[in-house]
Order: structure tokens, then C-alpha cells, then sequence
């Protein structure tokens, strides 16, 4: 893989500086006073559906790097739970990943950990390489994905889905007298909350951890991590072998992600996983 020419550009991206900040901003604002224990569920659930089967198991393990393979609708399902994320199409968001992956912490890698831990944790979103900042031009990194225009829909839909959320998510807080604390939490702070742990993962643990394997970058292990990511911080292994669907490759090495992924394989959606030295 080649870094198109327009990654020497840089560009202030407003957009994401604008979302992100209004995000921010209303978590603080108003995550004490409008608390409520169903508020709370409706965070958890959809923290669960959006950063792990959306992101770890969809956007990552499945679209980036083909850990598996599964039915049509379950994989339209994961690209819509990824979405739900908010950081960004389906289609922008493995072509990133995928170029972290070829030039892990060197020059070309987007997120390089070597340029200090604000700007691999949220400042690389902020001042951006042009070939990440155009759908034309990141379209080339992604050869496999480029063409299928529900990924296109979803990307160009990011928003307008968030605010049906929100709306739906007021119905029925409502039910229970708390509409807008279900809108706070089940929006605002749960997006602060998978942005930074997802971030953390391109941040922290590339600075903090240990190094079991040989990955030719900073990659690490952290325990931590794991558990706030549903398997995510075993970021060493994933490394050493970035293929591979289970990432907590020690019995002890807790992966909620590929426990998922598992159960999903008993009930037949998901087939053909991949790990390593196994025959597929």
C-alpha cells in the first residue's frame, strides 16, 4: 500500500472539531444533572452495541481484516451498529485503519504514536491528511469496500441517524419520565465515551503496556485496556498477527469481542474465522 500524494496536505477539519467539541461539551454540561439508573442502562446497552459489535467486531475485526465471514444482513448490521459510533463511514474508517496498519508508527501512519500522545489519541482528527479528508481519495486504500453503496449511505447518513436515535431514544425515555436524560446519556455520553476508549487504543496503547510478540512498532498489551475495549488492548498481539478474529491469545487474556464472536459462529451467523495456524 502507497499513501496517495494529497497525505502531504493537511487540512483543519471543522466538521469533526465541531461534533466532537458539541459532544464534549453537552456530556459535561448536563451527564449529573439529568442521571438516572435508566438512563444508565440505555448507556450501557448502547456502549456495547456501538463500540463492541460495532466497532471492535465489526469496523475492526470484520471489515478491516476479514477475521470472518458472515450472512448479508449481519454484516449490513454491524456496519450500522459501527456507524451508531459516529466516527465516520464504514468506508473511511478501515481505510484509516488499515493504513495505521501498513505504516504502524512511522511517518504515514495517521495516528503515529511517536508524535506524542495528543496526537494519536484526537488531533490527527482534527488536522487532517487530505487523502483521509476526501472520499475520493480514500476510496483507494480500500479496493474490496469502495463500491458498495449501503457503506456510502450510512457515511453520508452519520448524523441524520444519530438524530433519529435521539429522537427515539426521547420516545422512550419518556415512557419512564426521563426523556432527555435517555437523549444525554444514550448520546452525548456515550459517544464521548467509545470516542476516547477507541482513541485510547491508538493512543495509550502504543505508550503503555508490555510486548510479548514482534510487531516492528510500539505496539503493547494492556490489561486495562482489554477490559474498557472487549478485547482491544491486547493491541501487541493484534499486531504480531492483525488477522487473526481473537486477540487475547492466552487463556488468561480476556477478549469479550471474541467471545462474541464465537457465540455468534455457534448460532451459524458468523463462519470461517481465522486464526492463526488453524486450517480454514
Amino acid at each position: 500500500m502507497k499513501r496517495r500524494k494529497s497525505s502531504l496536505l493537511l487540512k483543519t477539519a471543522w466538521k469533526n472539531i465541531f461534533w466532537i467539541g458539541l459532544m464534549h461539551l453537552l456530556a459535561i454540561a448536563f451527564a449529573i444533572q439529568t442521571f438516572t439508573w435508566g438512563a444508565f442502562i440505555c448507556f450501557f446497552i448502547l456502549y456495547v452495541t456501538t463500540a463492541m459489535i460495532g466497532i471492535c467486531v465489526g469496523f475492526h475485526r470484520f471489515f478491516a481484516h476479514k477475521s470472518f465471514t458472515c450472512a448479508s444482513w449481519f454484516e449490513k448490521f454491524l456496519a450500522f451498529c459501527g456507524t451508531l459510533a459516529c466516527q465516520g463511514s464504514p468506508l473511511y474508517w478501515v481505510a484509516a485503519h488499515r493504513l495505521h496498519h501498513a505504516f504502524s508508527d512511522t511517518h504515514d501512519d495517521p495516528h503515529n504514536s511517536n508524535q506524542g500522545f495528543f496526537h494519536s489519541h484526537f488531533m490527527w482528527l482534527m488536522r487532517q491528511q487530505r487523502d483521509l479528508g476526501d472520499p475520493n481519495e480514500y476510496q483507494h486504500y480500500i479496493p474490496d469496500m469502495r463500491n458498495k453503496r449501503f457503506y456510502k449511505f450510512l457515511g453520508q447518513n452519520m448524523v441524520n441517524i444519530q438524530i433519529l436515535l435521539a429522537f427515539l431514544l426521547y420516545g422512550i425515555g419518556s415512557l419512564f419520565g426521563h426523556g432527555w436524560s435517555f437523549v444525554v446519556w444514550g448520546i452525548c455520553v456515550r459517544l464521548v465515551a467509545v470516542y476516547h476508549v477507541t482513541w485510547a487504543i491508538n493512543s495509550l496503547s502504543h505508550m503503555w503496556g508490555n510486548q510479548p510478540l514482534m510487531s516492528h512498532d510500539n505496539s503493547r498489551n494492556n490489561f486495562i485496556l482489554a477490559l474498557l475495549t472487549f478485547g482491544e488492548g491486547w493491541h501487541n498481539n493484534h499486531h504480531a498477527k492483525p488477522r487473526s478474529a481473537r486477540m487475547g491469545l492466552k487463556w488468561w487474556q480476556i477478549d469479550i469481542s471474541w467471545m462474541f464472536i464465537c457465540l455468534c459462529r455457534k448460532l451459524k451467523i458468523i463462519k470461517s474465522v481465522y486464526m492463526p495456524g488453524a486450517s480454514h
